[in-house]
């Protein structure tokens, strides 16, 4: 949890600092960054519900007398969202900087997720997707093939031999 303590740290130093910096503009943040303020705000209420559940879920195992000490997988998003946040007001207090960290964010993102997922099942996912799919095209396939010739002989009729065509006399 203590990772969680600095993240809160950073996030409210970083809101003072942008709510003092802000004082002395005309414009208010949501006018000037709006895209990044919504998002941010997005981040920070995911990151208090994903925090929330997870300390419910450690008070509850300690009720029940389990010791839960490994790292979930929601504890990851918590820590990844509060991250997120601390990044979008880096991106509002300095640009440059914050698009930096927000390009690192990603990369640490994508590699845990990498992490988390069990590639084994993921690719033995693809094969059934992929042979699934290739048997839905074959069916495609043949039950098109079977409504042309349908359509054919309803045109043409049941003829087995190549029309005759009429002789001029």
């Amino acid at each position: 949890m203590s990772f969680h303590k600095v993240l809160v740290s950073i996030i409210s130093i970083q809101a003072t600092f942008i709510q003092t910096e802000s004082q002395s503009q005309n414009s208010s943040l949501f006018e000037t960054h709006c895209w990044i303020m919504y998002t941010f705000y997005v981040a920070l209420f995911s990151y208090v519900v994903a925090t929330a559940t997870i300390a419910v879920q450690a008070q509850a195992a300690q009720n029940r007398g389990k010791d839960n000490n490994k790292k979930g997988v929601l504890t990851k998003v918590a820590l990844l969202l509060g991250a997120l946040a601390s990044i979008l007001l880096l991106l509002i207090i300095r640009q440059v900087l914050g698009w930096v960290a927000l390009f690192l964010w990603v990369l640490y993102s994508v590699k845990t997720v990498y992490d988390l997922v069990d590639v084994d099942a993921f690719y033995q996912l693809l094969q059934t997707l992929k042979n699934a799919s290739l048997q839905f095209f074959e069916i495609l396939k043949n039950a098109s093939l079977q409504l042309l010739e349908m359509l054919n002989n309803a045109v043409l009729g049941h003829q087995t031999q190549d029309p005759v065509l009429p002789v001029s006399m």
